[in-house]
């Protein structure tokens, strides 16, 4: 076997080494903590279809809140809960792109990262 081809191996174990240390990141260790604030405008009750596999997990509401991370980047994330939550309450929530939302506790708004803060600091009384 020439260089070319001990080459184009060594190439191939590299990335594949790296696709799998990717992966691993995100399905073990990939979980992102979000933050925001309850509107229950954006409560919605929702119907479990029952099943093997209840994709609700048994929750009876949904809230569907704009969150934003650390640095002020928003996304828009499902949140399933058995109650009304307390509208305006802050919330720290672990986000995990194949399971959603599997955390979430309420905080205060000082407890709030700087760039979140901003996003909020009109709603404080």
């Amino acid at each position: 076997m020439g260089i070319k081809g001990k080459l184009a191996i060594l190439l191939g174990v590299i990335l594949f080494v790296t696709i799998c240390g990717v992966a691993y990141y995100y399905i073990f260790e990939g979980d992102f903590i979000y933050y925001t604030q309850i509107d229950n405008t954006k409560l919605e009750q929702i119907d479990s279809k029952g099943g093997v596999i209840d994709i609700h997990g048994g929750m009876k509401y949904e809230y569907t809140l704009t969150m934003y991370d650390e640095n002020g980047k928003s996304k828009e994330i499902k949140l399933g809960t058995n109650r009304e939550l307390k509208e305006d309450a802050y919330l720290k929530v672990n986000y995990f792109f194949l399971r959603g939302v599997y955390k979430w506790e309420e905080i205060q708004y000082n407890d709030l990262p700087n760039k979140v803060k901003d996003h909020y600091k009109d709603t404080v009384d």
